[in-house]
């Protein structure tokens, strides 16, 4: 017996939570169909569930409502690092993050706060980026449409903070999760990281623009978050000109938008031809047969183009290229690293 229970604890969430379910099946039946005894025992395990299910759920309300701040994020990966800052700064049981799977830079926006806009995202994604399906089923819980369920629930007693930076999806973020908190009392704050970097860094000798959460340094990121609490209200005037601003984008058919000038450019899916072929002839150079990774060519085009795009936007963009035979290709088309990229000369874009 002691054995089982240390086998019990060798197993993974998902694996005891599969291993619970085929109890239960087992278990459930005899509550109705068994014997004195069977029945007896089986609704004894039964009532243990529930109960253990009921206090869970109640521990869960108790955490949810000691939450007084929300922070709403339009990436997992900035959500990863704005959980563990926080949680560094001791600071994690006091707010929820709640975070998008989505890049708002491409694809349509169209209708998004509705299931045929939604349904139109996502079928235009399938057939234009690779791995979409994957990456879609493995995240539900940060689809736009459970996203948007979680935003319209945040009850409104609570604060909320919109984390955002200098670039078209962030921007896009922002004014769609304004659009759906319209007519809501929360108190809502905007966190710049982009403008609070510039605020941090101004004794730092650097011509980088810090476009992107990702790319803040460590401590400058901490000392961010450390001051989340005097974050910049959303006053009602403004609040009024991004829902605006939000419905105007939403009637654009453009698949790509661009972040120039301080403000959302829509640009057309051709827009990045020409920076490709122009990295990949550089590129070629060091390069006897003048082929080069795929990969190469989408980092140096994220290094050195200020803009937060899909990767997989662009590699659907080089295909593009080869299908119309402005670039020749080679190796295994499943991967970034498996494939190389040619220009062919004399052709034009």
């Amino acid at each position: 017996m002691k054995d089982l229970y240390e086998r019990l604890r060798e197993l993974s969430e998902g694996e005891a939570r599969s291993l619970l379910n085929d109890l239960l099946k087992l278990t459930v039946p005899f509550t109705e169909q068994g014997n004195g005894e069977q029945k007896a025992l089986a609704g004894s395990i039964v009532q243990m569930y529930e109960k253990s299910v009921q206090h869970s759920h109640s521990l869960r309300v108790e955490a949810e409502q000691r939450k007084s701040m929300v922070h709403l994020v339009c990436s997992m990966s900035d959500a990863g690092s704005l959980k563990v800052a926080l949680s560094n700064l001791g600071k994690r049981t006091d707010n929820e993050v709640l975070s998008f799977n989505d890049c708002f830079s491409v694809g349509p926006i169209k209708n998004i706060d509705r299931v045929e806009g939604q349904r139109a995202r996502e079928f235009w994604q399938m057939e234009k980026l690779s791995g979409f399906m994957f990456n879609h089923h493995m995240n539900r819980e940060h689809q736009i449409q459970r996203m948007t369920e979680k935003i319209t629930a945040i009850a409104e007693h609570k604060s909320i903070i919109i984390w955002c930076a200098d670039n078209a999806h962030d921007q896009v973020g922002l004014r769609f999760i304004l659009h759906l908190l319209k007519n809501r009392t929360n108190s809502v704050h905007k966190m710049n990281v982009s403008e609070l970097f510039r605020l941090n860094a101004a004794s730092m000798q650097t011509n980088l623009p810090h476009y992107a959460q990702g790319l803040l340094e460590r401590d400058v990121y901490l000392n961010i978050v450390n001051g989340y609490e005097q974050a910049e209200k959303i006053v009602d005037i403004e609040r009024r000109r991004y829902e605006a601003e939000w419905l105007e984008l939403s009637r654009e058919e453009c698949t790509l938008r661009l972040w120039e000038d301080g403000k959302i450019k829509h640009a057309a899916e051709e827009e990045l031809d020409r920076r490709l072929i122009a990295i990949i002839d550089k590129l070629a150079i060091e390069s006897e047969d003048r082929f080069v990774k795929a990969g190469a060519v989408i980092g140096e085009l994220q290094d050195h183009y200020f803009q937060l795009i899909d990767f997989r936007f662009t590699e659907y963009r080089l295909w593009t290229l080869i299908s119309d035979g402005c670039l020749a290709f080679r190796g295994l088309p499943g991967a970034m690293h498996q494939y190389s990229v040619r220009n062919n000369r004399g052709r034009t874009i």
